[in-house]
C-alpha cells in the first residue's frame, strides 16, 4: 500500500501539464559549435606557426652543425691526398637552397696566392689553397640541399673599415667562403665575386695580399651572417666571428 501511494503521489494529476525535460535550444548548440570551430581555427593557426618556426630553426641549427664540422676538419688536420688542408662552406648568391662544404686544395704548395700566414711552402706542415671555393679545381666533399620552403635571403659580411653590414642583396658580392685551417680555429672569410680575384673582401688573417692584392686592404671583415628564411614567413641566421664562435638562431645579424 505504501508503495502504490507513493506511485500516485509522483503521477501528474488529470489536467496537469507534464514537466518539460532538460535539454539545448538550437541557438544554444550553434553558440557552442561556433566556440569549437574558434578554438580549432586557433589551434590550427598556432600548430602551423610552430611548424614553421621549427624547420627554420633546425635549418639553421643545421648549417651551424656544418660549419662546426668543417672547423673540425681543418683545425683537426684531415687530409686529401697526401697533405692536410683547409675545409669550408661555400654559399653563392645564384644559389639560395644550396650550399658546399669543400676542401680547399687549390692552388697547390708551388702556386699562388695562398691566404694561410706566408711563408708556407717550405716549412712542416705548410698547406695549400686560397681561402675560397673554385669550382673545377678544389675538392667538393659534399652538397647541400634546404628543403622544406627554406632558402637562403641574403648573404652579409660585417666590415671594419666602414664598421658596416655589407650584403648580396645590394650587390656587395656574390659569393661567401667561410674556411677553417690548422692551427687555430679561427675562420678565413672571403667574400667576393666568382671568377675574379680582385676587390674580395677579406678576414684579417688572410694573406692574400702578401703575393696579389686580392684583398682590398681598407676592409676588413670580422664577422659573417647567413640569413635563412621560410616561404610562409620568418627569419633565422646564423653568425660566424672571427674568433671562430658560430652562432644560429639569432633574428638578425648582430
Amino acid at each position: 500500500m505504501e508503495s502504490l501511494s507513493r506511485l500516485s503521489r509522483l503521477s501528474t494529476a488529470p489536467g496537469e501539464a507534464r514537466p518539460r525535460t532538460a535539454g539545448f535550444t538550437l541557438i544554444e548548440m550553434l553558440i557552442v559549435l561556433a566556440i569549437i570551430m574558434v578554438l580549432v581555427v586557433i589551434a590550427l593557426t598556432s600548430q602551423s606557426s610552430f611548424n614553421r618556426s621549427f624547420l627554420l630553426s633546425n635549418t639553421a641549427y643545421d648549417i651551424a652543425l656544418t660549419m662546426r664540422g668543417a672547423q673540425n676538419y681543418g683545425v683537426g688536420g684531415r687530409t686529401i691526398g697526401s697533405g692536410t688542408v683547409g675545409y669550408g662552406l661555400d654559399f653563392q648568391k645564384s644559389s639560395p637552397t644550396s650550399f658546399l662544404l669543400f676542401a680547399d686544395s687549390y692552388p697547390g704548395l708551388s702556386g699562388w696566392p695562398l691566404c694561410h700566414e706566408t711563408p708556407l711552402q717550405s716549412q712542416p706542415g705548410s698547406q695549400p689553397g686560397d681561402c675560397r671555393y673554385t669550382a673545377g679545381q678544389d675538392t667538393q666533399v659534399a652538397s647541400y640541399t634546404i628543403g622544406n620552403g627554406i632558402s637562403i635571403e641574403d648573404l652579409c659580411v660585417y666590415v671594419a673599415g666602414p664598421n658596416a653590414w655589407e650584403c648580396a642583396s645590394n650587390n656587395a658580392f656574390s659569393q661567401l667562403d667561410i674556411v677553417f685551417a690548422r692551427p687555430n680555429a679561427v675562420p678565413y672569410l672571403s667574400a667576393g665575386s666568382g671568377g675574379t680575384n680582385i676587390g674580395w673582401l677579406c678576414s684579417a688573417g688572410n694573406y692574400d695580399n702578401s703575393y696579389v692584392p686580392y684583398c682590398t686592404l681598407s676592409e676588413t671583415i670580422t664577422k659573417a651572417c647567413i640569413k635563412l628564411t621560410s616561404a610562409n614567413g620568418g627569419l633565422k641566421v646564423v653568425e660566424v666571428n672571427a674568433a671562430g664562435e658560430i652562432t644560429a638562431n639569432g633574428d638578425t645579424c648582430s
